[in-house]
């Protein structure tokens, strides 16, 4: 949102509208942020109608500005396609930009729905861990993956990386779901060396990654999308 001058705080309430003409809507969260972005990691599953609003707030926790209007999404479940990934699947790679904006979300640009399923910072054992909780309540019957990179370049092997995308995919056939596979992106150390919050990638990051992308090649289905990102 547009940060509101001189406020100390927000609240942002998220609402669920009524299945009913008329009807009362729900209030699902209430939440308090601060700067101009929330991060609401919870996760929303359960089908229906939803919006946000958001007020700012002073020191003492008064209301400095009215409700903005309201910003409307949809729960849709089961779909038939889902992808589990980091922020390259949540918004494209790019900082602070979620998926409303459709410039950096790239499921908007396929023919098919998919369900976006990305969690900004993520691990591969990130991924791992809330499978139960983000996937399974979508039913997919493909899941999109899409790790890694936020390993390698912090230096975990990519044999550990492998270990916890065989888990991923063992999960899917687990509850018959097809997983498919996309090639662990490239990265640029000498940009990343600039960015004052992430740390420089040990220099084996490349045979580190070519290792991971040949074992993704050899599943049933994978998409390589890294040699299109090489340059």
């Amino acid at each position: 949102w547009i940060p509101y001058l001189h406020a100390a705080s927000y609240e942002i309430q998220v609402w669920k509208k009524s299945l009913f003409s008329g009807g009362n809507d729900r209030l699902i969260r209430d939440l308090y942020g601060s700067g101009d972005n929330y991060y609401d990691d919870a996760g929303y599953t359960d089908p229906g109608n939803y919006y946000w609003k958001i007020r700012a707030l002073d020191a003492d926790g008064n209301a400095m500005s009215n409700w903005s209007e309201p910003a409307a999404f949809q729960v849709v479940s089961p779909t038939p396609v889902a992808a589990l990934g980091d922020s390259i699947t949540h918004g494209g790679g790019a900082v602070s930009t979620g998926p409303g904006y459709e410039l950096y979300n790239w499921e908007t640009y396929s023919a098919v729905p998919i369900k976006n399923l990305g969690y900004s910072g993520n691990l591969v054992e990130n991924m791992c861990e809330r499978f139960e909780r983000d996937v399974l309540g979508f039913s997919p019957r493909i899941l999109i993956i899409m790790g890694g990179v936020n390993n390698y370049r912090q230096g975990d092997s990519a044999w550990s990386i492998i270990h916890n995308l065989a888990v991923l995919r063992d999960k899917c056939s687990s509850y018959g779901i097809i997983p498919v596979f996309t090639t662990v992106t490239p990265i640029n150390p000498y940009d990343i060396a600039h960015v004052g919050f992430i740390e420089t990638p040990p220099g084996s990051w490349v045979s580190q990654l070519q290792t991971i992308n040949d074992w993704i090649m050899k599943q049933p289905y994978a998409v390589n999308v890294s040699s299109k990102l090489t340059d």
